[in-house]
């Protein structure tokens, strides 16, 4: 579905869809200036999964986690906490 959008609205050149097993840590050459999750957050919050989306972000990225459910928020500003920063402005249920 998500390429068919992409190619939809002519953006399928602007981005690159990678199923999480192909995201290694500091695989992606060049790193991506945006980042977008939808995994579950026992997965999210995994360090291998931290490490593996945080380094493929250059430096100033935005890393967008969706799905999250309220109550699973302070799970993940710890488990990223180390990483980036948490903009408060950027989250909406």
């Amino acid at each position: 579905v998500t390429n068919a959008n992409l190619e939809l609205n002519e953006l399928d050149h602007r981005a690159e869809l990678l199923h999480v097993r192909e995201v290694v840590p500091g695989g992606l050459v060049p790193q991506a200036d945006v980042v977008v999750a939808n995994i579950l957050v026992g997965q999210l919050v995994r360090p291998s999964m931290v490490g593996s989306l945080c380094t493929n972000l250059v430096p100033g990225g935005l890393l967008c986690l969706s799905g999250i459910r309220p109550e699973e928020v302070d799970s993940l500003k710890e488990a990223y906490g180390d990483w980036m920063e948490w903009d408060a402005s950027m989250y909406a249920e």
